[in-house]
């Protein structure tokens, strides 16, 4: 019987050990957990969701607050024509 410490992805030419972590949502996917799989050999992703509201959380900035403040509102109806490309 196979264990994943017997297999290895090779992907453009580089080794990997087949073991995936990522995508779990905002601030859950840290760059310390990202780091420490690629130092292990594996694939890993960093969630880039919402990343202004975490940089505001953890860096103190106003990335959020600044885009609430200079967004237009929607018109009556209720969708935005930039946000729709179909209007």
């Amino acid at each position: 019987m196979l264990k994943p410490k017997d297999c290895r992805a090779i992907i453009g030419g580089s080794e990997y050990f087949p073991l995936m972590i990522g995508g779990m949502g905002v601030d859950i996917s840290t760059s310390a957990m990202v780091l420490e799989a690629a130092r292990l050999g594996c694939i890993a992703h960093l969630s880039d969701a919402v990343v202004p509201a975490v940089c505001d959380k953890n860096f103190g900035t106003t990335f959020t607050k600044n885009k609430v403040e200079t967004a237009s509102p929607p018109p009556k109806g209720g969708i935005h024509p930039k946000s729709n490309p179909t209007i």
